[in-house]
């Protein structure tokens, strides 16, 4: 009971015949696969692939660097990421007091962001974080 359509399909000729004449005149039949040159077209298509590759890897490894260089590293976004869990845990554990971990870490970030925001340039940045306080 096997696939119907896979028993009636006929196999794939992969070979080409040509003619060709030695120097004598005659003409000889050679068999040749069509993908027989020097650098077959899947040999083409791995070495344009991995130049690919690479090119995507070098622009992956610039954009790490200018994301390091701008203040995003493993040590910030660990923090973020546990800062979340942390309100996530208190605020389904504890409601009631969700609003003393927001006060004390706005105590804490919020004067650290302004700092920052004022030592990097540009500063019209920290208009914005003013203009959010209404300041």
């Amino acid at each position: 009971m096997g696939n119907k359509s896979s028993r009636n399909k006929k196999p794939i000729n992969l070979t080409t015949t040509t003619k060709t004449s030695n120097m004598k005149g005659a003409e000889v039949k050679t068999e040749q696969h069509p993908l027989s040159p020097k650098r077959t077209p899947s040999q083409a298509y791995r070495s344009g692939e991995s130049d690919a590759v690479n090119r995507v890897l070098a622009e992956v490894e610039y954009q790490g660097q200018k994301r390091v260089r701008s203040g995003y590293n493993e040590v910030n976004f660990t923090g973020g990421v546990l800062n979340c869990f942390l309100m996530i845990f208190v605020f389904g554990a504890f409601p009631q007091h969700f609003w003393i971990l927001y006060l004390a870490e706005a105590f804490f970030l919020l004067p650290l962001k302004t700092m920052h925001l004022m030592k990097n340039k540009p500063l019209n940045q920290i208009y914005y974080f003013f203009d959010f306080f209404g300041l």
